[in-house]
């Protein structure tokens, strides 16, 4: 039986899947996503950088950087 991709089940590119929490870098643009335990610094791992902080985008909690 063949496993069906992420893309098949309904996610779209680009998106946060529900129950994580998406990493944004300056730019805003979509890095990659977490679960809820992660700290700032697993954060980093997607931008190279120190210095997320949680905050709300379009309603959901975001790990951003200030600009």
């Amino acid at each position: 039986m063949k496993a069906k991709s992420k893309i098949e089940k309904g996610r779209k590119p680009g998106t946060v899947p529900p129950g994580r929490i998406g990493v944004y870098d300056r730019q805003d643009n979509l890095r990659g996503h977490l679960t809820p335990a992660a700290t700032s610094v697993s954060a980093a791992r997607f931008t190279g950088e120190h210095g997320a902080k949680l905050t709300k985008k379009d309603g959901r909690t975001t790990w951003t950087y200030p600009k």
